[in-house]
């Protein structure tokens, strides 16, 4: 590999030094050699006594050579590279401030800050707020805002409507619509002449279009008026005399009185303007407008929409009163359910699993929160939470779930049951209707006693009541279930080709024969029981 020129060499480290004098105000040799060297040159060198000479006193003064030039420029290029501490701490230097400009954070970082910083509660936050409308503009304080700034647009604009350059316009935009001119009296009168104070100015009565007929005319008279006659000068300027449209006729009289005047040229014509005040009467005859037509105010040619209504308006009852009225209706059905709950509390028969059971804690639960309520007049967030952790629930999540529990139970009278056991892809043997029939039949069959003097008893009645509870108990409760269970594990299985494996246990036999009807009722005499009543006697 060749070796590179000392020149690029030099120039590199030049570069190097500039690059660092301008980051970080380093003073190099050469600014240190350059300063002594301009420092130590005598003073009495310099003969420039303070003003600009563009002549030099003599010749001589002025030397300047190429070797001057050449000395100057070897000079200049005398660079020296740094060596030892201060390369060094040059190095040093220019490496901090390529990691400062490495730490700063471009966009994609400045981005994924910002997305970090956004938990989870800020962007539900912001869903809240998209679905109320307050981002887009449509919430309810937004429209009540827009409906307020368009009722006061409709008082400005109703002002607006009746001042001078509204109507000024309203003559500008309808000058196509013809309205009479003058009243009937006006006609009557046959007045011929109309006198114009400001020949650039018409007055505020006239109307927009003048129609004139054949047999009449209109002269228009300018006279001038000294600026101190008085002269209206917030009148709305409503054009020039010259849009006034006239007829041929009118046209040809204008011709023939300018030549009678004596007018010598056209142009004195244009600077002297004059029109003749002798104007021929309105004939007596002339049709007058008919009364039927509207007048100019009449017409409505910009028709504005209505604001919306006011927010405010009168209510059947007042809104204090309906929420007061609210919130009793909702203590009193709250009352409701908790009444009907602590009469399903003191039951053995609704709660599955009995008084100990999931079910019936669940229940305690939904009471607890429905007392807090009522009585205490505590929220339902906050009588959910403290409920659920006095039953031994989560505060969070259990407080969430029993939240959902006393709704469905104070809307539908609906306890919360466990889905234990009651997977979709599970089956059960007890469920299967051949299986069902053959454990009914079996246990209607046997005779379920195990001391047959005491069956004969209890069947004559002659048995003593607490007597006869206990031994119908008895054959009920561990009887029963333990027959069905031998039967099962024995006959059943075996036939239909299945091995008992562990067995089934007693709790399964009591339950099923519970779900069977098959429990201990006790029935008094003087009570009449209808059997065409049942419900299977009606279907059947």
């Amino acid at each position: 590999m060749p070796r590179k020129k000392q020149s690029k060499i030099n120039a590199a480290a030049h570069a190097r030094r500039a690059r660092l004098e301008r980051d970080n105000n380093v003073v190099t040799p050469l600014q240190t050699q350059t300063t002594k060297k301009l420092n130590d040159e005598p003073t009495e060198t310099c003969n420039w006594d303070g003003t600009v000479n563009h002549e030099l006193s003599s010749d001589s003064e002025f030397c300047y050579t190429d070797s001057d030039l050449a000395e100057c420029s070897d000079e200049d290029d005398q660079v020296s590279e740094m060596e030892g501490d201060d390369l060094h701490r040059a190095a040093n230097r220019e490496l901090e401030v390529q990691i400062v400009e490495l730490k700063k954070m471009g966009v994609f970082e400045r981005l994924m800050k910002t997305a970090k910083e956004f938990t989870t509660k800020l962007w539900k936050k912001a869903e809240d707020r998209q679905r109320s409308g307050v981002n887009t503009g449509s919430s309810k304080r937004t429209k009540q805002r827009r409906d307020k700034n368009l009722r006061d647009k409709e008082k400005e604009d109703k002002e607006l409507r009746k001042s001078k350059s509204a109507s000024f316009m309203r003559n500008f935009v309808t000058r196509g619509v013809r309205v009479a001119a003058r009243s009937e009296a006006d006609l009557a009168e046959g007045s011929s002449t109309m006198v114009l104070d400001d020949p650039h100015q018409l007055p505020g009565s006239m109307p927009s279009l003048i129609s004139l007929s054949d047999s009449s005319s209109i002269v228009g008279h300018y006279r001038e008026m000294p600026a101190a006659a008085g002269i209206d000068t917030d009148e709305i300027f409503m054009g020039y005399a010259s849009d006034i449209e006239i007829d041929d006729a009118t046209a040809q009289g204008y011709a023939l009185s300018g030549e009678e005047s004596g007018l010598e040229s056209e142009s004195e014509m244009d600077d002297t303007p004059s029109m003749p005040t002798n104007m021929p009467s309105m004939p007596a005859n002339e049709p007058s407008m008919p009364a039927d037509i509207p007048s100019f105010a009449d017409i409505d040619i910009f028709p504005v929409q209505a604001p919306p209504p006011l927010k405010c308006r009168r209510l059947e009852i007042p809104v204090r009163a309906a929420r007061e009225r609210a919130k009793k209706e909702k203590l009193a059905k709250l009352a409701a359910a908790l009444k009907d709950l602590e009469k399903v509390l003191r039951s053995k028969k609704v709660l599955e699993g009995g008084v100990s059971g999931l079910q019936a804690h669940r229940a305690r639960a939904i009471q607890s929160c429905l007392v807090m309520m009522v009585k205490n007049g505590r929220k339902l967030m906050d009588a959910s939470r403290r409920a659920a952790e006095g039953q031994g629930f989560g505060t969070e999540y259990g407080g969430r779930v029993l939240r959902q529990w006393v709704k469905v139970w104070v809307g539908k009278r609906e306890l919360p049951t466990s889905a234990r056991g009651r997977h979709v892809k599970s089956f059960t043997l007890l469920n299967d209707p051949v299986v069902r029939a053959e454990l009914r039949s079996y246990v209607r069959s046997n005779k379920w006693a195990v001391n047959p003097a005491d069956l004969v008893a209890l069947s004559q009645n002659k048995m003593v009541p607490m007597e006869a509870e206990k031994y119908l108990q008895n054959i009920t409760e561990p009887e029963m279930p333990a027959g069905l269970k031998r039967y099962m594990e024995l006959e059943l299985f075996p036939r239909i080709g299945l091995k008992p494996g562990k067995g089934i246990s007693l709790a399964t036999a009591r339950q099923w024969l519970r779900k069977e009807g098959f429990v201990y009722t006790e029935y008094k005499k003087g009570l009449y029981y209808d059997g065409h009543e049942r419900p299977d006697v009606v279907e059947y």
